[in-house]
């Protein structure tokens, strides 16, 4: 079973306690094994990021390269998603529940908050036949208003972009870039 199968849109699991059938030492595994391979020591490429911020439309044009750090084979996609930070909402801890005090958080921080994709969630079709070594491929994305509401605050927004191998559903290489900024 490959993580692709447990869930398609982000998500994650911390070895606190179990996460449906699956158990704490499977984690434990999946980290240990990709430490263990080194593979984040040579990644397979690099990811470029550009916002171009057009406040006056308020639109923005994100840009994204990638460069083939190695021989790439199969096809790949190209992930984003829009996060934001600091926001405020009622949030339950039941490590409070358990002490027998009140687990409603009323004014919990959240952050990184998944806000919408640009494109399909799962991914846009990015690389149909690999990408060589030194090879560049390069596509931009226009974020318009509509793609947005309005109560979202765009100074707290960020572009979460990674590129997944669609075979697998891993994930080759990610960057970030702030909604706001050039």
């Amino acid at each position: 079973m490959s993580l692709r199968d447990i869930w398609t849109l982000p998500s994650a699991a911390f070895n606190r306690t179990g996460v449906g059938s699956q158990t704490r030492g499977f984690w434990d595994q999946v980290v240990h094994d990709f430490v263990a391979s080194q593979e984040h020591k040579n990644p397979k490429i690099q990811l470029v990021l550009r916002n171009i911020r057009n406040t006056a439309e308020d639109k923005n044009n994100l840009q994204v390269t990638v460069i083939g750090n190695q021989n790439l084979q199969g096809a790949y996609d190209l992930v984003i998603y829009l996060t934001e930070d600091g926001v405020i909402s009622p949030q339950v801890d039941g490590r409070l529940e358990r002490q027998g005090l009140d687990p409603n958080i009323l004014d919990y921080v959240h952050n990184h908050m998944l806000r919408t994709s640009v494109g399909p969630a799962s991914g846009n079709p990015f690389l149909e036949d690999g990408l060589g070594q030194g090879e560049r491929l390069a596509v931009d994305f226009d974020v318009l208003p509509g793609d947005r509401q309005p109560e979202w605050v765009a100074d707290q927004m960020t572009f979460v972009v990674f590129v997944i191998e669609r075979s697998t559903g891993l994930v080759v290489q990610s960057e970030t870039v702030p909604f706001t900024k050039d």
